[in-house]
């Protein structure tokens, strides 16, 4: 069944948005961040639905390791986080953020730059972790030839904003859903180039993987994109510090195993770029997307598939 239509309600988001990336970028990036850290926390409070959601994440990975206290906490600070950093990077996207370089740093720059003299290309694994549009936009700026992979935004009008954002920020960016989608990360990798993609999305027409300790539905397109390219496949996580400053932290890159069978290999690594992403997860829990509906899964499709 397609997902039903909400034209008015999604002009509604566009105008809301626009009119909030004005504001933003005039009041400036710590103000935004305070703003919008009250304006999530307030939205916790008025959820229904996805607050619950938020709190059911959160128990079925942590259980008994965290009290009902510290769960609903968990919960509160992720709200109030993800407001904080909506809120700033649209004072950052709205106009070219010049002093970036200050607010950002890169831990372990010196594995990206060996990785880049393989010649083939690097796919960066990352995940909605902090403000994490900020970790392309770095690199992109920084010199890196830099290219994200991801999903457009479910809202059409946002979507061009966002759009709109990228294109000032210098950011290319490569549609999943595009058909020529495949092609243009094979030549992107062949360029030599870094893909930089999030790995911890729901896709449910993806491969079944544990994250965090439970079953949940990732796109495959990296795994495949890595066997066929040679790529180095590297994690590369930005989270947020105390002083209002962000680090991006550049792991060691990951053995990409290949088997007979394609997709026993895909399975195998997207495994493997799960767990290392939600190792991460579990560093920084407060900055990750905890009202994300993760660990969905439609089992009565998959069997009529198999």
């Amino acid at each position: 069944m397609a997902r039903k239509r909400r034209p008015i309600g999604w002009a509604i988001e566009y105008v809301a948005f626009r009119v909030f990336c004005i504001i933003a970028s005039a009041i400036g990036r710590h103000a935004s961040f305070f703003v919008g850290y009250v304006l999530g926390s307030l939205f916790y409070f008025l959820g229904i639905k996805r607050k619950r959601r938020t709190i059911e994440n959160i128990k079925l990975v942590y259980g008994e390791r965290k009290s009902e206290r510290e769960q609903r906490k968990l919960a509160r600070t992720c709200y109030a986080f993800w407001g904080g950093c909506l809120a700033e990077f649209f004072s950052i996207a709205h106009k070219k953020p010049k002093r970036l370089p200050d607010m950002v740093r890169i831990d372990g720059e010196e594995r990206l730059i060996s990785a880049l003299k393989n010649g083939k290309g690097v796919i960066a694994i990352s995940g909605h972790i902090s403000n994490f549009p900020l970790l392309g936009v770095y690199l992109a700026r920084a010199g890196y030839p830099t290219t994200v992979l991801l999903l457009p935004a479910r809202n059409p009008y946002a979507e061009v904003l966002l759009a709109e954002m990228r294109k000032r920020l210098e950011l290319p960016t490569i549609y999943a859903t595009s058909p020529t989608a495949m092609f243009s990360v094979m030549r992107s990798l062949r360029s030599n180039q870094i893909v930089w993609v999030l790995v911890d999305q729901k896709f449910h027409r993806g491969v079944v993987v544990d994250f965090l300790g439970h079953p949940a539905q990732v796109a495959g397109g990296t795994a495949l994109f890595a066997i066929r390219s040679d790529a180095v496949v590297i994690p590369t996580i930005l989270h947020r510090l105390k002083n209002s400053k962000y680090v991006i932290d550049v792991g060691e890159p990951i053995e990409v195993v290949k088997k007979d069978r394609m997709e026993e290999a895909i399975q195998v690594n997207m495994e493997r770029f799960s767990r290392i992403i939600g190792e991460y997860v579990l560093l920084y829990p407060e900055q990750w997307t905890w009202f994300h509906n993760r660990w969905q899964i439609r089992w009565r499709k998959l069997r009529k598939r198999a």
